[in-house]
Order: C-alpha cells, then sequence, then structure tokens
C-alpha cells in the first residue's frame, strides 16, 4: 500500500509540474500575443496618420500632387523595362502649329529616341 501512495505522489507531482509548467507557458505566449497585438495597432495607427497627411499633402498643394504623380508614372515607366532617356523623356517639349505642348511624358514607341 506504501508503494502505491508513493508512487500515486509521484504521478501527482509530474502533474501538478506539467500544469504549472503549462501554466507558465500559457502566461508568457499571452503577454507576448498582447504585445503583438499593440504593436500592429501601433502601426495601423502611424499608418493612417501618414495616409491622412499624404491625402491632406496631395489635396492642399497642386505643385506637390504634380510632382508625386511624375513620380509615380516614372516608377512605372521603370518598372516596366523602360529607361529614360532612351524609351521616354520627362517634360520635353515640343511645338505644334505655333503651340507649344510640355506633355509629363513622352514615350517613344518606335525602339527609342534613335529611331525617330
Amino acid at each position: 500500500m506504501i508503494c502505491i501512495n508513493i508512487i500515486l505522489m509521484v504521478i501527482n507531482l509530474n502533474i501538478y509540474k506539467n500544469i504549472d509548467d503549462y501554466s507558465k507557458s500559457l502566461i508568457r505566449n499571452e503577454s507576448a500575443l498582447k504585445q503583438s497585438i499593440k504593436d500592429v495597432f501601433d502601426y495601423s495607427l502611424t499608418m493612417r496618420e501618414s495616409a491622412e497627411s499624404l491625402t491632406k499633402i496631395l489635396k492642399d498643394d497642386k505643385k506637390i500632387r504634380g510632382n508625386f504623380g511624375e513620380m509615380q508614372l516614372k516608377s512605372i515607366l521603370e518598372s516596366s523595362g523602360l529607361i529614360e532617356g532612351e524609351h521616354y523623356k520627362i517634360q520635353s517639349s515640343f511645338k505644334v502649329e505655333n503651340q507649344t505642348y510640355i506633355p509629363d511624358v513622352v514615350v517613344y514607341l518606335d525602339g527609342g529616341i534613335e529611331g525617330k
């Protein structure tokens, strides 16, 4: 009978230790999860503020809005594999019937400036 009691005590101690370890692990994981949620929330607030600032700038200042649009257009052209000065020109002016035109971009469709 004493042997059984000792075995049961050892089993109970192991169970309590496992439960205690599991509880500590849950607490650590919960703390890490709370921090991650807080970080995501803080990041979303920062992104919101940045988006609002950009929106305000783009709405209020035509020059900045134009520069931003040109920057986006140039990025699209470059990501398409086009090379400035070879496949396209930015802000080049030309005249047609005494009228001067200054488009944002002139794209050469025939393979480049030399092909013109």
